[in-house]
């Protein structure tokens, strides 16, 4: 399944979204981006949690066109869980105003992030940080590292990339970059 934004303005409201084990490949926009895609996380504004879990045995892909809209404003967080992997190449700043995104991930998979800024996007809010709870996160390139990073558990994959910022918790930080 595939998830595409192709209109000038094409919007998708949500919470949460699950992909179940046995589903097949699954993606929000194509890759190669021409027009962004705004995602907005619906909620109660600040604190709010939107649950993305893959138990699929396919990589599920958040592509860079898309863009992500804090609903309600304030502090949001992305969880990205499951025992299936994912790969981001979304930017996870928050585009709107007063409002911050941080990505957590949990779960037995793992998580590319690549980020790459969406076409016409201004970003506006914040990227709040990365939060390690459990299995693998790698880094696809330079620009992945955010300003704070805490490991509760699981294994950082810096991919030959390296840390100059606020580097919290505990766990295993891999520093080989492999092919």
């Amino acid at each position: 399944l595939t998830i595409v934004g192709t209109g000038p303005r094409l919007r998708l409201n949500t919470n949460s979204l699950t992909i179940a084990n046995g589903a097949g490949a699954f993606s929000f926009g194509y890759g190669s981006p021409t027009v962004a895609f705004p995602i907005a996380l619906a909620g109660v504004g600040n604190g709010a949690v939107h649950a993305w879990t893959n138990d699929s045995a396919f990589t599920a892909t958040i592509n860079s066109e898309l863009n992500f809209v804090m609903g309600g404003g304030g502090g949001h967080t992305l969880l990205l869980a499951g025992q299936g992997n994912w790969n981001v190449y979304a930017n996870l700043q928050a585009q709107n105003s007063g409002a911050g995104l941080a990505l957590n991930v949990a779960g037995s998979g793992t998580v590319v992030y690549a980020p790459t800024n969406a076409p016409s996007t201004t970003y506006s809010g914040t990227f709040n940080g990365i939060t390690l709870n459990s299995g693998t996160l790698k880094f696809g390139n330079g620009s992945a590292v955010p300003a704070t990073i805490t490991i509760n558990n699981g294994t950082l994959d810096l991919n030959g990339f390296s840390i100059t910022n606020n580097l919290n918790g505990a766990g295993t930080i891999d520093t080989t970059a492999a092919g």
